[in-house]
């Protein structure tokens, strides 16, 4: 620290506790926050396997955990195997947001209080591994056999998280993969039930720049959200993390990771299928676990 003293220092202010510039006495400080940001965007190779392996891990505690989820079980009791089983496989730290029910219409909620029972079971996971994350979510049907709305409503996800997939690449704007999505949405009536942005960046953080967004003065055209929806505050709050706009926006770089992930969250059910995703001359899933609706039905 005395080497500092009496002189300028760079902060990333999201994140230093200001108090230590008292501390160290420097002479003037400036927010590198956005320079930090940008250098964080794009991962070296080293980074992309550390992310790879945070995916691996995740997906298959996942799959280990399936064979023993039951009707009667507590969200948290679900959450709980999966971060056993992670942290056996490797992982530093985990993560595994479970709900069940109605509840799985919850696009943002982060409480889980409920049990598990027959019908959908959304259960969004992840680990990190030096430092990097992977951020998953699948939506299980528990039960022999899907029920129609369930079936039809997987089915547009999938397609959707398919089309959004595929404009991940190098050149291309980050706007095309919100764009993509709802246009398939839309084909069903269901685009209004999208709350919120198709995807985000990831690293060492679960959620980093750039977010797969419409344009920054897209969301004022945006149909209105459900009134029984909880996620207009937190749709908004993501909506000023886009980056700025210039020269017809930004564009995908080799290197980038994202999670994508669209949903559809109606008042009897929210459906999201989400997968990481490395940008380049063609987009890459990091995520492999199973996807189709065949896969996803818990027996």
């Amino acid at each position: 620290w005395s080497r500092l003293v009496g002189k300028g220092l760079g902060l990333e202010y999201d994140f230093f506790n200001l108090g230590l510039k008292e501390l160290v006495k420097v002479r003037r400080t400036a927010d590198v926050t956005p320079v930090i940001r940008e250098m964080r965007m794009v991962k070296d190779q080293t980074e992309i396997d550390f992310i790879r392996e945070a995916c691996r891990i995740a997906d298959a505690a996942m799959a280990a955990i399936l064979p023993l989820i039951r009707p009667g079980m507590t969200e948290r009791e679900v959450s709980g195997l999966f971060d056993r089983r992670a942290k056996a496989g490797g992982a530093e730290e985990t993560k595994a947001r479970v709900r069940a029910g109605k509840r799985t219409a919850l696009a943002l909620s982060r409480w889980m209080g409920g049990k598990v029972f027959e019908g959908p079971l959304l259960i969004n996971y992840g680990a990190r591994v030096r430092g990097f994350w992977s951020d998953i979510t699948r939506t299980f049907y528990l039960g022999r056999r899907p029920d129609p709305l369930f079936a039809e409503v997987y089915s547009l996800v999938l397609d959707g998280l398919h089309q959004g997939v595929a404009q991940l690449r190098t050149g291309r704007s980050i706007y095309e993969v919100e764009r993509a999505v709802r246009r398939v949405f839309a084909t069903a009536g269901h685009e209004e039930y999208m709350v919120y942005t198709a995807g985000h960046g990831i690293g060492l953080e679960i959620h980093e720049h750039p977010v797969l967004s419409l344009p920054p003065e897209a969301p004022e055209d945006m149909p209105e959200l459900p009134d029984w929806s909880d996620s207009a505050r937190m749709y908004r709050a993501l909506v000023d993390m886009i980056a700025p706009d210039a020269a017809g926006g930004p564009c995908f770089q080799n290197g980038q990771t994202f999670a994508v992930e669209p949903g559809i969250y109606l008042e009897r059910l929210g459906v999201r299928i989400e997968d990481m995703v490395l940008a380049g001359a063609e987009a890459e899933f990091l995520s492999t676990f199973p996807r189709r609706l065949e896969d996803v039905v818990i027996g």
